[in-house]
């Protein structure tokens, strides 16, 4: 009687810190449900534990993909659940529903998990994989158990484990992930991703399914596939000179190279040291000018082509900067060269019609906040700068999560052609007030 007066005083008080509504119970499921038993289960393979009901199914079930719980609740309860045709629960995830004028509604997860091991069918001999974004297989299993099971240690586990060994040096890669899918007929198999670092060579695959481990019969062969780097854009600094550029496939019979330019200076090439199947490494000369340049990687002194083009690619998409907190002038650009649909993004110009404001991307560290950005233009003739203020508010392009600032160009500005440098202040220095370099580009402001 102690016992359960405690019990209801707990409940009633997450109860009460709620709305004025009878609460979800939080707590045992044993607090709930007073019998559970299913036929041909021994009760010794019955686990009642906080939320949920851990059910281990015999060598012997003789009920397939079907339990018939019978269930007994404590009083106060009424089970919801309909349970005259019993659950099915091969692939998929079961519950039960029981609610209380006192104490609310409680779902009940239910863990179903066969004696037998994990039966995968290869649709396939053997599979050949090639490296690239997304590569995968997907192969048929049964005797999974609910799809949701729970780790030896007690955690839902939401995702079969898969392990990769090489067979020719042993060595074991971990970073495949799998999930349980179920394909246009309804059949359950499991998806393998493999990732983009991985090795090629012969591998044996290994499903681990809470204890349940089973290799698939059939070898598995990766190859490398089709060179792709990431394009989208790199930093340095004076102080941290190298930089990394990612991708997959990156063979150690190319040469890499690349090359960066702007309107300021002379053209010059990077030698890219390759690291591995998965990187090349950049190390800027010492005599290299701070600024925003173009760069165009160089395989084998071609220019790469991007798997993925960028929907409206800027000029500068390299920033060598005085210091990690310096801003940059990502691209300029104005009202009319928005476009809208699926996505939302500006197309960079470089001849302005003064008769529109200037929309630009000024990048600087978001811990700033909403800083007072200055944008300069010097007249490449005469020397004579024009500061910009920042109109309010700025505002955010959802394609690429660009974030843009308009500035209304002055009368007193004459036409012609300048260059483009930003000042951004913010309260976290004192208020600071750092500059960036120049972009990349010259612009030409016109009617």
């Amino acid at each position: 009687m102690k016992r359960l007066l405690l019990f209801s005083l707990i409940f009633l008080c997450f109860g009460c810190q709620e709305k004025f509504t009878p609460a979800s119970i939080i707590g045992s499921a044993s607090f709930i449900i007073k019998e559970f038993s299913i036929p041909g289960v021994s009760n010794d393979n019955i686990e009642i534990s906080d939320r949920s009901v851990i059910i281990k199914l015999p060598a012997n079930y003789q009920n397939g993909d079907l339990i018939k719980p019978n269930i007994k609740l404590n009083d106060g309860f009424q089970l919801l659940t309909n349970l005259d045709n019993g659950l099915t629960f091969e692939g998929t995830n079961i519950s039960i529903t029981a609610e209380s004028k006192v104490f609310g509604i409680f779902t009940c997860n239910i863990y179903v998990v066969p004696s037998e091991p994990l039966i995968l069918e290869p649709e396939s001999p053997f599979y050949n994989i090639t490296i690239q974004e997304y590569a995968s297989i997907a192969i048929p299993v049964r005797k999974l158990g609910t799809i949701n099971t729970l780790s030896d240690s007690g955690l839902v586990a939401e995702q079969p484990i898969i392990t990769l060994k090489e067979k020719s040096t042993g060595k074991i890669n971990t970073s495949s992930t799998g999930y349980i899918i179920s394909d246009s007929l309804g059949k359950n198999r499991v998806k393998i991703n493999f990732p983009v670092t991985l090795e090629a060579g012969n591998y044996e695959a290994t499903v681990s399914w809470r204890s349940r481990k089973t290799v698939i019969n059939a070898p598995l062969t990766v190859k490398y596939g089709k060179l792709a780097l990431d394009t989208f854009g790199w930093y340095a600094t004076k102080n941290d000179p190298g930089f990394i550029i990612k991708g997959i496939n990156i063979y150690p019979e190319n040469s890499y190279e690349m090359l960066i330019e702007n309107d300021f200076t002379e053209p010059r090439k990077i030698k890219l040291l390759r690291k591995n199947y998965n990187a090349l490494q950049a190390e800027i000369p010492s005599d290299l000018d701070f600024g925003n340049y173009k760069s165009t990687i160089l395989v084998n002194g071609k220019a790469y082509e991007s798997l993925q083009p960028i929907v409206t690619p800027p000029y500068t998409n390299f920033f060598y900067k005085r210091s990690i907190e310096q801003p940059v002038i990502g691209f300029i650009s104005q009202p009319s060269s928005f476009h809208s649909g699926v996505c939302n993004y500006y197309t960079p110009v470089l001849l302005i019609k003064r008769s529109e404001e200037l929309v630009v991307n000024v990048v600087y560290p978001k811990e700033w906040g909403n800083s007072t950005i200055i944008l300069r233009l010097t007249n490449t003739k005469t020397g004579i700068s024009f500061d910009l203020d920042n109109l309010e508010p700025s505002s955010t392009v959802m394609c690429s999560f660009q974030f843009v600032t308009r500035f209304k160009i002055p009368d007193a500005m004459p036409d012609g052609t300048y260059s483009v440098t930003s000042t951004v202040g913010h309260k976290i220095d004192g208020n600071a007030i750092i500059s960036s370099e120049k972009f990349g580009q010259i612009i030409t402001v016109g009617n």
